[in-house]
């Protein structure tokens, strides 16, 4: 279970609001590296977006805290989230527009999801209750669990 993640953003505060609003959540000034807001959720199991300014790195220290760094902004990446919301798919799209995001309901693989572009470079994949309901359902059927086994057989082989 992911409880919490990081990700860039361009203006990590407006960026943490409006995760915090599909989150049903909030927002705070708290995070790795100067400028960083964090997003937080509702629910009990502590759900936690932390977003930076664009262009932070993480760099390891051995026996220490991990240091950020400021660096290049890359601004595509092929990292993204999957996130669940409350909120109804017109109300995902009213924020979207709100928050100048575009957004749009896309199928991805077996499963529907609104793509939600922050900055025009970061994919949130949002889940409304619907969604995520059909969503789990395919993640924890036999037919996936016997598709990933064959997968892994056949990797296994490969080695």
């Amino acid at each position: 279970m992911i409880l919490h993640a990081s990700i860039l953003a361009d203006d990590p505060r407006q960026t943490a609001t409006t995760i915090a609003k599909l989150f049903g959540g909030r927002a705070l000034p708290f995070g790795p590296g100067n400028g960083s807001w964090t997003a937080v959720g509702p629910d009990p199991i502590g759900n936690v977006v932390s977003v930076m300014p664009r262009g932070t790195e993480f760099h390891r220290r051995f026996g220490e805290e991990v240091e950020t760094r400021e660096a290049t902004q890359v601004r595509h990446s092929g990292f993204h989230l999957m996130i669940e919301t409350p909120l109804s798919e017109a109300d995902v799209m009213d924020l979207a527009r709100e928050a100048d995001c575009f957004a749009q309901r896309a199928k991805h693989g077996p499963f529907e999801v609104i793509e939600f572009w922050i900055d025009d470079c970061m994919l949130i994949e949002v889940a409304t209750p619907d969604l995520a309901t059909e969503y789990r359902r395919l993640v924890v059927s036999d037919e996936l669990r016997q598709r990933l086994a064959a997968v892994v057989a056949g990797n296994a082989e490969a080695a």
